[in-house]
Parts: C-alpha cells; structure tokens; sequence
C-alpha cells in the first residue's frame, strides 16, 4: 500500500513544479521575488496548519453522519473533507476572480 501512497504523493507533488515554472512565464522580473515569497509562505502555512488540523480532529472519536446514509466521517476523514471543502473554494475563486495573466510571447527565454 506504500508504493500507491508514494506514487499519488509525487503525482500530486508535481502541480508545484508546474507552479514553480509557471511564475516566470507571467510575473515581471519585479513581482518575480514576492510571487515565489508567497508561494513558500503559503506552503509554510500548509506543513503548520496540517497537523494542527489532525490534532483539532482528535477531539471527535468514533464516526458519526454526515446527513447522507452512506457518507460518514470520522476523525481521520475529516482533514480529507476539509481539504476537499479548501480546494473546491479555492477552485471558485481561481474561476470567478483572476484572469490569465498574458505571457511575454517575444521574451525567447525566462531571464
């Protein structure tokens, strides 16, 4: 079962590569700095936030409905939830919110 944990872990683990490339691709060489400072800085909150979120999660044992008859949640399904809840929300916004930043299509590389 490790060898399908590590294999969608580095699935996964690919859409920051993509990110990490694609800042380049649509930042100013000014706004470069801050785009890649938030981006750590997002991912500083992540490694703090998971297992605190894990730990708040052990204060309800045993698993209880979610209004669905076959949906049930418990306290190592409900980090899972909330972070399909984030990423929908986070889906949203990216949609409704932000607009394509055009690429440079005469710059002939990333300086």
């Amino acid at each position: 079962s490790l060898i399908y944990f590590y294999s969608i872990l580095k699935i996964c683990s690919g859409a920051n590569t993509v990110l990490v490339s694609y800042i380049p691709l649509v930042s100013s060489q000014a706004d470069r700095i801050k785009a890649y400072a938030i981006f750590n800085g997002a991912e500083v909150v992540a490694i703090i936030l998971g297992p605190a979120i894990q730990v708040a999660c052990a204060a309800f044992p045993g698993e209880f409905q979610l209004g669905i008859s076959w949906l049930k949640a418990s306290q190592f399904t409900i980090p899972i939830w909330i972070c399909l809840l984030v990423s929908l929300a986070n889906f949203a916004i990216v949609l409704f919110f932000f607009e394509e930043a055009p690429a440079d299509r005469n710059q002939s590389k990333v300086r």
